[in-house]
């Protein structure tokens, strides 16, 4: 199966076209939702392209190798680029901290954007797109507390 997603995150961008990271992703306690990197054997392994940036705003195209929970969030944020309304793994102005529940409002900036895969009844190659769309701007509009109905 191959995903692609679409992620639009805050940091300042210095040089970083594509990379391919690696790392063990655990869960930090029972009950605690969020997961972190730790030392030790790989268990996690992302693609992420540059695709895009804006000041300090940038867009990704996020290709996860492995699936673990929250495994394109933990690697994004570890590198320094978390994705805007992230609640879970916020550490910047764009992220706010808060242990409330989603703002729905203010959704994920996370876009499933295609999948493919093979039928495991007929054995067809199938791959879904998704119509929506997720930019920087929609983010910047948002910010300007107009709101946004694109996608």
């Amino acid at each position: 199966m191959n995903l692609t997603l679409i992620a639009i995150a805050c940091g300042v961008i210095a040089l970083i076209y594509g990379i391919f990271t690696s790392s063990q992703v655990l869960g930090a306690s029972a009950g605690n939702q969020r997961m972190q990197e730790v030392s030790g054997r790989a268990n996690a392994e992302s693609v992420i392209e540059l695709i895009a940036t804006d000041d300090d705003l940038a867009q990704f195209r996020l290709r996860p190798l492995t699936g673990k929970k929250h495994q394109l969030r933990v690697h994004l944020a570890a590198l320094g680029f978390p994705i805007v309304n992230d609640r879970l793994y916020p550490d910047n102005a764009f992220v706010p901290h808060s242990n409330r529940a989603d703002d729905f409002a203010k959704p994920l900036k996370l876009l499933a954007r295609s999948v493919t895969f093979t039928d495991p009844v007929t054995g067809e190659e199938r791959f879904f797109e998704s119509e929506r769309r997720l930019s920087i701007a929609d983010c910047r509009f948002e910010d300007e507390g107009n709101g946004s109905d694109s996608d």
